[in-house]
């Protein structure tokens, strides 16, 4: 006896569901005219298998992109470590020359926010959070 309990899945990656739409293309044209998905009107193969390659190409542009993006990054990360070595060692500079008057760090760029912080009540059930960690 069958089951009547199931589940057919259906990929969320793109990637995937490109991998799943070229398996039922390639099935659809082997069967020819006996596909019983021949049936279909309103979402013909007939209409979207010359999508399935389009979009193929498309994720495959879309894949060396993501991966020209990292490198990107890592590269822009590798020159910003040392520029904002120095953007802090002249935060540090600029608080000791104006150690009187620190809101004049503003006219070099820096945010100075001198309203006192709020406490905030811990009992020691809240998590620290997450360190923040650059953006790869």
């Amino acid at each position: 006896m069958a089951r009547s309990n199931f589940r057919v899945v259906i990929p969320a990656n793109a990637e995937k569901q490109l991998d799943l739409a070229e398996l039922v293309v390639a099935k659809h044209a082997a069967d020819g005219v006996a596909s019983p998905l021949n049936v279909l009107v309103d979402n013909s193969w007939n209409d979207n298998s010359p999508k399935v390659a389009t979009a193929r190409a498309m994720q495959t542009e879309i894949t060396q992109l993501e991966k020209d993006l990292e490198r990107k990054y890592k590269e822009r990360n590798l020159l910003l470590a040392p520029v904002m070595n120095s953007v802090k060692a002249s935060r540090d500079t600029l608080v000791g020359v104006y150690n009187s008057n620190p809101k004049k760090l503003g006219d070099w760029g820096f945010v100075v926010n001198d309203t006192p912080q709020s406490k905030k009540k811990d009992n020691g059930t809240t998590p620290p959070p997450p360190p923040a960690y650059p953006r790869p």
